[in-house]
């Protein structure tokens, strides 16, 4: 039987997954090792959350190393500006980011706000 695919806003929604992406904002190369000492997670929550975002498309992995994808920036910085209630958006439109995963955002999104 194959898996059932797995909800993409509970990764992103996910503090773990937050802070993982807080780090990597900068848009340098982590390693495991720097991500764990870093983001302060279990080594088990940390690599899940990282496999969990590799599949999104959030975090492109190359090798060891690990680094925010443009997907991964637009999510980040949309949930940042949602967080700290910024007025001006902190976000450009692309018309390069896939509309897959931007649609299955907005979908879930809409579904825990109830709208």
């Amino acid at each position: 039987m194959p898996k059932q695919p797995h909800k993409m806003v509970l990764g992103v929604l996910d503090e773990s997954a937050y802070t993982i992406m807080g780090v990597l904002r900068n848009s340098s190369m982590k390693s495991f090792s720097e991500l764990l000492s870093l983001t302060r997670l279990p080594k088990s929550s940390l690599y899940v959350t990282l496999i969990k975002m590799v599949d999104n498309n959030l975090i492109i992995r190359n090798g060891a190393f690990f680094k925010l994808s443009d997907d991964g920036v637009l999510v980040y910085r949309t949930f940042y500006s949602i967080i700290n209630r910024t007025e001006e958006p902190l976000i450009e439109a692309k018309e390069e980011v896939q509309e897959s995963t931007l649609s299955r955002l907005f979908k879930g999104i809409k579904k825990i706000l109830g709208k």
